[in-house]
């Protein structure tokens, strides 16, 4: 029985074994803004209708993007905080003053949650081409 040895050496192992545990923290680095970008574009599609039926403004002031920190990466949350923003995006029935004075009904706008369903599935399509162009493959539906 003879005793051959076969011996493999791959050049350049250690460097892709640096740049595959590098990964996680290179894509978290590229998607943050990503998040921010698309959290910003969101809120500003909101203020643009919210500007065309401006009455006070507080609207428009209340909306805002907040951004945090996470283990994962950043976090954006649009908010409004404008008081009555509930009876902007849902309408309301035929109302009264307390003497009487009709004051009609207001139609409901949707803006806020399809805003952010747009701008929720523009992120995947982004960070889905984020990770292709790692050269890694997506698979299936987000």
């Amino acid at each position: 029985m003879s005793s051959n040895k076969f011996r493999f050496e791959f050049q350049g192992m250690e460097s892709l074994r640096r740049r595959i545990q590098a990964l996680p923290e290179e894509f978290v680095t590229a998607s943050d803004p990503l998040v921010i970008a698309h959290a910003n574009a969101a809120a500003a599609e909101v203020a643009t209708v919210y500007a065309a039926h401006v009455h006070t403004g507080r609207l428009q002031a209340g909306l805002a993007v907040q951004v945090r920190n996470t283990r994962k990466g950043v976090a954006a949350t649009v908010v409004s905080r404008a008081p009555h923003v509930h009876l902007f995006e849902d309408g309301t029935k035929v109302r009264a003053t307390q003497s009487g004075a009709n004051r009609g009904a207001m139609p409901a706008f949707h803006v806020f949650i399809p805003a952010m369903q747009r701008a929720r599935e523009a992120l995947k399509r982004d960070v889905r081409a984020l990770i292709e162009s790692y050269g890694l493959e997506v698979k299936g539906a987000a």
